[in-house]
């Protein structure tokens, strides 16, 4: 077993893996370090079922625009890392408008703007929106939940697919 030191926000997080390969992509421990230092197993258990829920998880610093993206395969209680890095909102806005449905694309660019989110999270606690993504021969419904993690400035965005259809 090897661990693996890494930063995230200027903190910094271990991985312990069976190889450096896994350590970049198994992310379950890392996420379940971000929702709670120090975490109980019933903490551990609401993150793995969070992977079971979503998609796509996103891990963002609103201050400069960091994120972490995890992906999960459906009914799935792993995490996986897809990719990291900065510019989180014009990255999420660029990938979207190249998938989402032409009827929804005003009302999301109008919601999904750092501003209005962090705004909506510190009045509602959470924020969420619904729009369709079109991939090739398909239509996916799909849900973006919002809202800021305990003792942090980050927040964590959740996308879970709740209808497809071909």
């Amino acid at each position: 077993m090897k661990q693996f030191q890494t930063a995230y926000c200027g903190e910094t997080a271990f991985r312990a893996a069976v190889s450096e390969w896994t350590a970049r992509r198994s992310a379950g421990a890392a996420l379940i370090h971000l929702f709670s230092d120090g975490a109980e197993e019933s903490e551990i258990a609401a993150a793995r079922a969070l992977a079971s829920d979503y998609h796509k998880i996103y891990v963002v610093d609103p201050a400069n625009e960091d994120y972490i993206e995890y992906t999960s395969p459906a009914g799935g209680d792993n995490l996986a890392i897809e990719r990291q890095g900065s510019g989180f909102f014009e990255k999420a806005v660029s990938d979207t408008l190249q998938r989402i449905s032409a009827d929804d694309r005003d009302r999301f660019l109008e919601w999904f703007t750092k501003e209005n989110l962090v705004e909506e999270v510190e009045k509602q606690e959470v924020a969420t929106s619904t729009y369709k993504l079109v991939e090739k021969d398909s239509t996916m419904r799909v849900s973006m939940k919002v809202t800021r993690m305990q003792g942090s400035n980050r927040i964590i965005l959740g996308v879970s697919i709740f209808d497809t259809r071909a």
